[in-house]
């Protein structure tokens, strides 16, 4: 049971992270009216942006 759970962790771990983060950025875009709520949301829609380059590059280098 524990190395089943383990495998679902390492395959849909970080998908899932970068999902609630884009959520979370999304979410703060539409409902703030702050200018710093906005800062935040930039941050938090720019996490998954720099992973999708930072390990997606390598596959359009071959």
């Amino acid at each position: 049971m524990l190395n089943n759970r383990n495998t679902w962790t390492r395959l849909w771990g970080m998908p899932v992270l970068l999902g609630v983060i884009t959520m979370l950025g999304l979410l703060t875009a539409i409902t703030s009216a702050d200018v710093t709520w906005h800062a935040v949301s930039w941050v938090l829609l720019a996490i998954p942006l720099y992973v999708m380059i930072r390990y997606g590059m390598p596959f359009f280098r071959r």
